[in-house]
């Protein structure tokens, strides 16, 4: 019986660690640059703890000078390589 109680509270514990776990998705539009990663917990992103970053230096620099004035209507796919595309070259290479 006092396994079995055992047995029980540590299944649940698992269960709850496993689905109250911290959350990260990281992706860049695949036209500008832009980054978004967004955090949350148990499935939920919390807008507090995300963040939507414009590289001024970088892709997103280059896209508005190709692009004077527009806005651009994002497209944001996943991130799969360890460090974000810094050129727009790079960032229409990582595609294919």
């Amino acid at each position: 019986m006092k396994k079995r109680i055992i047995f029980i509270l540590m299944f649940v514990i698992i269960v709850g660690i496993i689905y109250f776990r911290p959350t990260t998705e990281w992706t860049q539009c695949s036209k500008c640059g832009v980054q978004q990663i967004e955090r949350g917990i148990a499935r939920r992103v919390i807008p507090s703890w995300s963040v939507y970053e414009f590289d001024e230096f970088g892709t997103y620099a280059e896209w508005k000078q190709l692009h004077p004035g527009e806005n651009c209507s994002h497209d944001f796919r996943k991130v799969k390589h360890k460090t974000p595309a810094t050129t727009l070259k790079e960032l229409h290479q990582a595609e294919d």
